[in-house]
């Protein structure tokens, strides 16, 4: 399987809170008219006074797609397939000018995923001078978070005419509140396993986050 991540500034004008709505309401089913499309999930950051919990990672739609194969996400991305609601509808959405995407393969490292649980998305660059079979092995080598209750990591495929990933890996902890993620990343523990993997990463963004299942 293959999952495509798609990450963007909402359009100047928008609040947070009535771009999540319309995110869902009306430009989630839209998405979810693409061809061949498995899964599709919306991480909405999670609001307080309006504003993300954490400072806010340059994006504020953050979906993945789910399809078979590569073949299958450039068919349905190709001009002739392409839903035309949608394009028309991201217009009015989103800043195309601060979006970017990921291909990358989803691996489930442990835990059990209940998707009532929140998400805790860190998003990785490499360091440079590193390559990217080492930083797929960082994530791996750190445990999970001792409040977590699951993890997977998002990993870059091998896709030679893609366009430059958004971030070079993602790691994802599900924990029971929004509270026990704030926790873990102000923690010592936290701290542990970014030094940990320091000299393999520059530079993190984190969201704090809720699955909202479209398909």
């Amino acid at each position: 399987m293959v999952t495509r991540i798609g990450m963007a500034a909402r359009r100047s004008g928008l609040s947070i809170g009535a771009f999540q709505a319309h995110w869902h309401d009306r430009h989630g089913p839209l998405v979810a008219k693409f061809r061949n499309v498995r899964r599709v999930w919306q991480n909405h950051a999670l609001l307080r006074a309006g504003s993300p919990l954490l400072p806010w990672a340059g994006f504020d739609a953050c979906s993945e797609m789910e399809f078979d194969d590569l073949a299958a996400v450039k068919q349905a991305l190709s001009e002739e397939h392409y839903p035309r609601e949608l394009r028309e509808d991201s217009a009015h959405l989103i800043d195309a000018s601060k979006s970017a995407v990921m291909l990358v393969k989803r691996v489930h490292v442990s835990g059990s995923i209940d998707l009532c649980d929140i998400r805790l998305l860190t998003f990785l660059r490499r360091a440079p001078g590193r390559t990217q079979a080492e930083l797929n092995e960082a994530p791996g080598m750190l445990p999970m978070a001792s409040a977590a209750r699951a993890r997977e990591i998002y990993l870059p495929i091998d896709e030679p005419e893609r366009t430059p990933n958004g971030f070079d890996a993602i790691d994802v902890q599900w924990f029971g509140t929004p509270e026990g993620a704030e926790r873990y990343v102000i923690s010592p523990e936290a701290g542990e396993h970014r030094f940990a993997i320091a000299h393999l990463t520059r530079g993190v963004e984190r969201v704090i986050a809720r699955v909202r299942v479209i398909l």
